[in-house]
């Protein structure tokens, strides 16, 4: 298979493309290493040791090196250079956060968070199209997930499955009809026995 063809569909550049921006990215890395000041690259090896450890949006990032006693030029430098190789990228955060927890949490609570991260609304919305889906059909499985099939529930465990939900961003209207919803088909699922 030729390398082009692996690179088919790929998020990040391949071939020629890959070349050439390596090599604009060496000769800025040099010119970068010459021009800037020991603070400033401390701040950039203290970014690229955070991102080692996982994905933060450039708020986070910037909020971080700013707690380590770092000012808002080196900070400014440091979210500049990591940002001109990939390393940061907040459209990128805000879709893999949404793949990996929309399918526990609601489109509010997504969206919450996201916010709180210092992501912009329109990447927000961008993201949460990836979870297209209908909440009722989320709020159904994670109770199937937590409390079984459907059987009559006490008071206690429908407060305890109430509030499961609700910390995972559900609206308390959702969550009334679903637990009615499972509570229903428990009752049916007894006559029809």
């Amino acid at each position: 298979m030729a390398y082009e063809e692996q690179c088919a569909g790929k998020r990040w550049p391949c071939g020629e493309e890959q070349e050439d921006r390596e090599a604009a990215h060496g000769a800025a890395a040099e010119e970068w290493e010459r021009g800037t000041d020991g603070r400033a690259k401390e701040a950039v090896r203290r970014a690229m040791r955070l991102l080692m450890s996982r994905d933060r949006s450039e708020r986070e990032l910037l909020e971080r090196l700013g707690r380590e006693g770092f000012g808002p030029e080196e900070t400014g430098t440091a979210l500049e250079y990591v940002k001109s190789y990939g390393y940061v990228n907040d459209r990128r955060y805000a879709e893999n956060y949404v793949m990996s927890a929309g399918g526990k949490k609601s489109r509010a609570a997504l969206r919450s968070f996201l916010l709180d991260k210092g992501i912009r609304e329109e990447l927000i919305e961008e993201a949460l199209t990836l979870a297209a889906g209908d909440e009722s059909v989320l709020i159904r499985r994670l109770l199937l997930k937590r409390a079984g099939q459907p059987h009559k529930l006490e008071e206690k465990e429908l407060r305890r499955l109430y509030g499961y939900l609700a910390r995972r961003g559900f609206s308390s209207g959702d969550i009334r009809h679903a637990l009615r919803d499972y509570q229903d088909e428990a009752l049916s699922n007894f006559f029809a026995d």
